[in-house]
């Protein structure tokens, strides 16, 4: 529905909001379920902008909530892209929630195959967006790899001592897989050494290890090698690596000790190669002077037969075959030390590898995040051009909740945003040929975040109380920290769309906005003041069926007022009835607010809800 006004009139029994805002600004969600029939019960409720969304991944079902973009053919297609045309509604899209996050992270690690099924999800939506829309955000959620809170923002903490005791992790660059995780309290040997590397020795000629963890190896680094490490990761990958370092030292040792006996059984074997080809030379010309002569170097080897053994016996009949039977037992150590010398060079070689290998989460998450954004990016804007869509069909990750690990907190909304436009720009450039500054304008135009107001307040529960604070000061302190972090979003152009939900600050509940205690008027007023004009996407979850279009017009009653000529205002429907603060009024189709209006039980199929004044 169009509101072409901001009228009011003077019956209207609540003043209008000074956030300059209307119904128009302030959409509905609608998902997991037929989204053809989402956005027609969005239209009977007064929408002008419909967020739909999935739920499902990989094959969809409708009858298990299950639903996926390519659940809904070119028929149902065409007709949401109709409805939206005729009655001027402004659809955006939601890829699925599903989907965990974007950089392919499992429990073994990041798969390239997680990877690329999930781009699979949004390019599925990208696709429906661009049949049904014209143009603008594909919301993804994100939620990409665990870090540690407490040190990367001040004043918050997940639990206590989270800094003391998160595990930190550790990945293989190539294979994605997470090969360590760090935990602080686990000792391990550490040996000390000296300015020629060797290992330093106590009073008693011993030497001394260490036994280490992880926090008293950094002291112990910082105070024998002056190092100090950036954080914690950068940290843990130096501890990791210590320990590898150890295990070569036991590999190399290994295999200089088998070399050393190789090298021994080569030089015997070469002299027990002469003495056979002088004795068999000497067998020629006196058999028993070569037997004499062959026992008597047999009988210098280890091995040789003790006398008064029945072995000994065969030894004395015939000494040349136990002389050939010793060099081929020579040659058999020797390729026993040449297998166990090639097998510590082996492992040596393979651990030099790894530790090239080891990055830390982080690094690997932001990476393989980066490429699944940017790539599905480049596919919106591809679908976009060919299709002449109106405006920019851009991929829009979301800040989900704290808990779900990279990408919840505004700075790393922002760092993600950034990443994923330099390595879409960098695409452009490569692959297709623009120039910087043109790869530039492309990314930033098809990569903006969703902000979530609802997900963002949740952070409160992990701010940390200051000394001699209540309650209400904690909370105006929060808000304060919130609506800071939000115009450093707007200031920099990262917020491209935004989600309006409302709960107490524990976990998002999708109240209807006004009713928990998020800072939601401060909010909107900070994105007007910067320039935000898109239109809002209001969020249900803790309405019943009958009661989501609360969701909504609770959303039009805390934040914008009516401009509805002389009728009560939408958001007070709920209110309007039988001498409530206003009188019934009417919306057309086959929709009310609950069953008490629609007179179903006396066969009216509509609740006419005209002002009876």
């Amino acid at each position: 529905m169009a509101f072409d006004s901001d009228y009011w009139n003077a019956l209207d029994k609540q003043s209008a909001s000074n956030l300059e805002i209307s119904p128009k600004d302030i959409g509905i969600s609608m998902g997991a379920g037929d989204v053809l029939e989402g956005i027609k019960s969005a239209i009977n409720m007064g929408a002008s902008t419909v967020e739909l969304g999935f739920t499902g991944t990989g094959k969809g079902s409708i009858g298990q909530g299950s639903t996926t973009p390519e659940m809904f053919g070119k028929d149902k297609r065409e007709a949401i892209r109709q409805l939206a045309k005729v009655n001027e509604i402004n659809v955006t899209t939601h890829a699925t929630i599903g989907v965990g996050n974007l950089s392919g992270l499992s429990q073994r690690g990041f798969e390239r195959q997680a990877q690329q099924n999930t781009l699979h999800e949004i390019q599925r939506t990208v696709d429906f967006a661009a049949d049904t829309t014209k143009g603008g955000p594909v919301t993804v959620h994100t939620g990409e790899f665990p870090r540690i809170v407490a040190e990367k923002f001040k004043g918050f903490e997940l639990y206590p001592e989270e800094a003391k005791r998160a595990p930190v992790y550790l990945v293989d660059e190539i294979t994605g897989n997470i090969i360590q995780a760090i935990t602080r309290d686990v000792k391990l040997p550490f040996v000390e050494k000296d300015e020629k590397g060797n290992p330093k020795l106590n009073e008693k000629g011993e030497v001394d290890f260490k036994l280490l963890n992880f926090d008293e190896f950094r002291k112990w680094k910082k105070e024998t090698e002056k190092k100090e490490y950036p954080n914690d990761e950068i940290a843990a990958q130096e501890f990791y690596k210590a320990q590898l370092e150890q295990r070569k030292e036991q590999l190399d040792f290994e295999k200089r000790r088998w070399g050393h006996e190789m090298k021994r059984i080569n030089e015997e074997l070469s002299y027990l190669g002469k003495v056979k080809g002088s004795i068999d030379e000497l067998y020629k010309k006196d058999p028993d002077a070569a037997k004499y002569n062959a026992m008597k170097y047999v009988e210098q080897l280890r091995g040789a037969p003790h006398p008064g053994s029945d072995e000994y016996k065969d030894f004395l009949n015939d000494p040349i075959k136990f002389l050939n039977k010793s060099i081929d037992d020579y040659d058999y150590q020797k390729k026993y030390y040449q297998d166990a010398v090639v097998s510590y060079g082996k492992q040596e070689a393979s651990l030099n590898e790894e530790l090239k290998r080891i990055k830390p989460i982080s690094e690997i998450g932001k990476q393989r995040t980066s490429e699944t954004i940017a790539n599905a990016a480049m596919y919106a804007w591809d679908k976009e051009k060919a299709q002449h869509l109106e405006k920019p069909l851009f991929i829009s990750p979301e800040n989900i909740f704290p808990e779900t690990g990279y990408g919840s907190h505004p700075e790393e909304l922002r760092e993600m945003i950034i990443n994923a436009r330099k390595k879409m720009a960098d695409n452009l450039v490569r692959e297709r040929g623009f120039s910087g500054s043109d790869a530039n304008k492309i990314a930033g135009d098809h990569i903006k975040a969703t902000f979530d107001v609802g997900h963002a307040y949740t952070w409160k529960k992990f701010f940390q109380v200051e000394r001699g604070e209540g309650p209400e000061d904690t909370e105006k302190r929060f808000n304060k920290w919130l609506l800071k972090e939000v115009d450093k979003l707007t200031e920099e152009g990262i917020i491209g769309h935004v989600h309006l939900s409302d709960n107490f600050g524990y976990y998002d509940e999708h109240l209807t906005p006004g009713m928990g205690s998020a800072p939601l008027k401060d909010f909107v007023e900070h994105l007007k003041k910067a320039g935000h004009m898109e239109p809002m996407i209001a969020e249900g979850g803790a309405q019943s069926k009958e009661e989501y279009y609360q969701t909504m017009t609770g959303g039009w009653k805390h934040l914008a007022s009516s401009p509805i000529y002389r009728t009560a205002k939408w958001t007070d429907i709920e209110d309007s009835y039988f001498g409530r603060t206003a009188s019934p009024t009417y919306i057309v189709g086959q929709y009310a607010p609950s069953q008490e209006y629609t007179g179903i039980e006396k066969g009216a199929p509509f609740w006419t809800g005209l002002g009876l004044e």
